[in-house]
């Protein structure tokens, strides 16, 4: 039984050579090609068959020993599964860890290449333990070479077992003395590959019985590709040209070719160019001017294909920033960021995106969860300038303690202690390591901030308040006149709780929306802090559809800017990745966005909200007397809504993105295109927008009846002088409004008011209906302002929707009703069709609560498709109506 396993192993020992091979393409490559790459670049194939071989493990392949691996979990050869086909590797955990290295001299590194590693695993029944593949160089003595070891993600769960699942990842071969390349399978429990303790309630299981299949494990010799981009952080100023630095390297060039392609954030093509592979004594790299790209993020990929098989794909993200806009405006204040700690190599890079970003307020971690908090000197080193450049730009830091430090994890809880914990069991522990940052940080430093901002745990816990205060005067011992700032939640009333700190940070939860920021700020604005900062949690832009997200993030955080807030926190737009073994930061789209921000808000103070029609809103700030106004439309078209409103002054257009545009004057007023995703205007006469502002009808609701209706047109004087002038109003074809012409004159602050007698026809159908104001003002200067209202028709105690639906050849109109008054009510059904005789039905004695459906049936009803019907609503004995409009499809 077992020859023949092995001799139908042996037969399709090749084929599976190929199979791996063919897995490096997106699509289906010719076989031609495929057993040229086959050939040509897997050094070494192991699919474990070995009919020599009489042990029962893979030659050369040797056990892992040592700490937390015990002996009794091994690995065997199972002839009965594989991927392809039979032996394949299994290893047996035995509810311990357990791995396998090839230590033969068998898999030589070769200069100028990189290597790609790729295998199939099959996890069985590892619900906690997990399954990968690890690699690494070793010199020409057999030793490792420390630094060079890389791992492909782990396979395992409830969900993925009992099917095989490919593995693939790069090994870069840009290391010095590199001769031998070793490989090991691993299977390993939670407490292992896990990188954070179980919570205190969490239970901690090991897999008794699990283990995994290894198969078709494949190093495949690969071109030496680096793609860098030129500028710090990948980020290119306006006046700076995208440039990147391009290297493609290989032994010989068989069948390489080599693409760059720059595609923007939404995937849109804007430049390709081929490159020139270059052979061992050419100069390697090549610069790549791009072309004049506008305002965004970019990703710039290079395609390596060998045999028209792409094999390699390597990108960077970089950003194109707008025009400056920070010329004489001093420094950005309003926004902040919180910076997490970095490798120590990133951190000249984040200070230059800072700088570029004009942010000069940060919290930055003083140390971190499950880290020393007394690290190496050297390593923070890079912390340490960033603060002090700060310092000198004249910006503000505030250091944030949270998180336990990894000294003062006790091994021999099951469990993670939180902050509060340790402030309260073991203050003097705690002390040496806040006594070290005090010393280091503290000329630096403006704020300490006790707790991370979200940490749910941390405001519920009522030891909070206590603890603050007595850090306070802890903190008196060390350095004079100490500021502390406690993280509290937006969503939770500080009331008899509330922390004598200098300063409140309250956290803003995503599923907090733009519109609720004000109401629930509007608690905490009155209270005795300092400073109130807002920190506002942007979504995942890897979790939810992308142009969502950054309107989204946009509104929230201009929003959050009108509060009146202090200082507006949210994560830094930047995120880190390792290329070639090198960390290195790369922008997302919000920094673009954040930068707009920035240098538009920064600076200003809220004025107004607004208001203009039936879905464009907004808010105007004010900077040194002159106005800036962000307006969006949630329901605009992709093309964006035009509006015409005289903004005053000169204003100017930015894109969320950055970019700067006039805009146009026609007429009596500016054209404006407002999109979805909010735009500003700088340089808007602040007093215009005001007075816009303060005109509205009170009510701007009427229930649709054929009752005379009364409603007050109201408009207060923002300006320090009188204003005076004449208004006209412009209605709904066939209402019946007394008077739509009038004038006023208005002392500074004071509101004038006109009483508004109106009258719609009986089929008036319910909605939005807009009222245009036309003012002749006079206030210094003349204005003609066209100021858009709106007034609701409908049943305020009525709930009612229409739908129509096609049948074949007949028509169906569904008409349902809710009453949502205190009393019953009685009404009488109809609708109306073209051609057709009205239909009714009767609404008898609907009760509070209930919700009644009528039906209305045509048939033979084709020329009805397309058109519109009517259908509604007339109260019996009462003057209430309700019409709509709705077309058959």
């Amino acid at each position: 039984m077992g020859m023949r396993l092995w001799r139908r192993r042996s037969a399709s020992a090749a084929a599976a050579v190929l199979v791996a091979a063919s897995a490096l393409c997106a699509q289906v490559p010719e076989p031609g090609a495929n057993s040229a790459l086959a050939n040509h670049r897997i050094i070494k194939f192991f699919d474990f068959t070995e009919p020599e071989n009489h042990e029962s493990v893979p030659m050369y392949w040797r056990k892992v020993t040592g700490k937390g691996f015990p002996h009794y979990a091994t690995g065997a050869f199972d002839y009965q599964r594989g991927h392809d086909s039979p032996p394949s590797f299994y290893l047996d955990s035995n509810g311990g860890n357990v791995a396998y290295r090839y230590y033969a001299r068998g898999i030589p590194a070769q200069e100028g290449s990189d290597y790609q590693i790729r295998a199939w695993i099959k996890p069985h029944r590892l619900i906690g333990a997990r399954a990968y593949v690890s690699a690494y160089f070793m010199n020409r003595m057999g030793e490792r070479i420390e630094g060079t070891e890389r791992v492909s993600h782990a396979v395992g769960g409830p969900d993925s077992n009992d099917r095989w699942q490919e593995l693939s990842f790069m090994l870069p071969g840009d290391v010095e003395d590199a001769h031998l390349i070793a490989i090991a399978a691993y299977v390993v429990q939670a407490n292992v590959w896990q990188q954070e303790p179980p919570g205190p309630r969490a239970i901690v299981t090991s897999d008794i019985e699990g283990g995994a299949w290894f198969d078709d494990l494949a190093v495949l010799r690969l071109p030496r590709i680096r793609l860098q981009c030129q500028a710090p952080g990948a980020v290119f100023a306006h006046d700076e040209v995208p440039t990147l630095v391009a290297e493609v390297r290989d032994s010989d060039g068989q069948g390489l070719q080599a693409e760059l392609v720059v595609r923007d954030a939404a995937g849109l093509e804007k430049w390709r160019d081929r490159l020139e592979v270059r052979l061992p004594g050419a100069p390697p790299t090549r610069s790549l001017i791009l072309p004049d790209l506008g305002p965004g993020l970019y990703t710039a990929t290079l395609h390596i294909r060998v045999h028209d098989i792409e094999v390699r794909t390597p990108y960077v993200r970089f950003a194109r920033l707008g025009p400056d806009l920070s010329r004489g405006r001093g420094v950005q204040r309003g926004f902040g960021l919180l910076v997490d700690n970095e490798a120590e190599e990133l951190w000249p890079q984040i200070i230059c995106l800072t700088d570029l970003l004009g942010v000069w307020q940060v919290k930055v971690s003083m140390w971190a969860e499950g880290r020393p908090a007394d690290w190496m000197e050297e390593e923070r080193a890079g912390q340490a300038s960033y603060l002090a450049h700060l310092y000198r730009k004249n910006g503000m830091a505030v250091g944030t303690l949270g998180g336990v430090p990894l000294e003062l994890r006790d091994p021999n809880l099951p469990y993670r202690r939180s902050l509060l914990d340790l402030f309260t069991e073991a203050p003097n522990n705690l002390g040496r390591f806040l006594k070290y940052a005090l010393a280091r940080y503290a000329p630096f430093v403006d704020y300490w901030q006790i707790g991370s901002d979200g940490d749910r745990a941390l405001i519920w816990d009522r030891r909070l308040g206590q603890t603050v205060a007595r850090l306070n005067e802890s903190f008196k011992e060390l350095i004079s006149m100490p500021q502390l700032a406690a993280p509290w939640s937006l969503q939770q009333a500080i009331g008899e709780a509330q922390v004598p700190a200098a300063a409140i940070s309250l956290f803003v939860p995503q599923q907090v929306p733009a519109e609720g920021l004000a109401a629930n700020f509007a608690s905490f604005e009155d209270l005795p802090y300092k400073q109130h900062w807002l920190t506002v949690e942007s979504r995942d832009l890897k979790d939810y559809q992308r142009e969502a997200v950054l309107c989204d993030f946009m509104k929230r955080m201009i929003s959050a800017k009108a509060t009146g807030a202090d200082i507006v926190f949210t994560e830094q737009p930047w995120c880190s990745r390792r290329v070639v073994g090198r960390p290195i930061l790369e922008p997302d789209e919000r920094f673009l966005l954040l930068r707009t921000l920035v240098y538009t808000l920064s600076n200003t103070s809220p004025v107004t909200s607004l208001q203009i029609g039936r879905s464009v809103r907004g808010h105007l700030f004010s900077r040194g007397g002159r106005g800036v106004l962000a307006l969006w439309d949630d329901e605009a078209p992709p093309e964006g809504t035009t509006l015409q409103i005289h903004l005053g002054g000169e204003p100017v257009r930015l894109s969320a993105w950055g970019e700067v545009s006039p805009v146009p004057l026609e007429g009596d007023g500016h054209v404006l295109n407002v999109t979805r995703m909010p735009v500003i205007f700088d340089g808007v006469s602040k007093r215009l927008m005001m007075l816009r502002g303060a005109v509205r009808l009170n009510p701007p609701f009427m229930e649709s009846s054929l009752t005379l209706h009364e409603t007050t047109f109201e408009m207060t004087n923002p300006y320090r002088e009188p204003v005076s002038g004449r208004i006209r109003l412009d209605v709904p074809a066939r209402w019946d409004v007394s008077p739509t012409h009038f004038e006023f004159s208005l002392p500074p602050g004071e509101t004038f008011r006109q009483l508004l007698n109106i009258r719609f026809p009986q089929v008036e159908t319910a909605g939005n209906k807009p009222v245009m104001a036309h003012l002749m003002l006079d206030a210094g200067e003349e204005y003609e302002l066209r100021i858009p209202l709106q007034i609701e028709v409908g049943l305020r105690d009525l709930g009612v929707t229409a739908l129509a639906q096609r049948v074949g050849n007949k028509v169906v109109v569904r008409q349902r009703v809710t009453n949502f008054s205190s009393v019953p009510v009685n009404y009488r059904s109809f609708l109306v069709a073209p051609g057709r005789v009205r239909q009714t039905r009767l609404i008898s004695n609907l009760h509070p609560g209930q919700t009644v459906l009528k039906e209305y049936d045509f048939d033979d009803a084709a020329d009805l498709i397309g058109r519109s019907v009517r259908i509604g609503l007339r109260e019996v004995d009462g003057p209430l109506i309700h019409n709509e409009v709705i077309e058959i499809p």
